[in-house]
């Protein structure tokens, strides 16, 4: 089995693209890294809230725990 390098593997997924117009393809390319950017930006969202909600619930267990001892 011959060995095939990563350019020959990607040259038919760019020859399927050389099909369309160019236009085509930077405006579909333009769509996808919007929505890479806007999934992205709601993971790093999500990921704050969560911060912040263990943070507030540790302080004030701390808080608590402090109060109490």
């Amino acid at each position: 089995m011959p060995k095939v390098s990563a350019m020959e593997r990607l040259t038919p997924m760019f020859n399927s693209l050389a099909d369309y117009p160019r236009w085509v393809v930077v405006a579909c390319l333009a769509i996808v890294g919007a929505l890479a950017i806007y999934v992205v930006a709601k993971l790093l969202k999500w990921s704050l809230y969560v911060l912040l909600i263990l943070v507030l619930v540790g302080g004030l267990g701390l808080a608590a725990w402090l109060l109490l001892h």
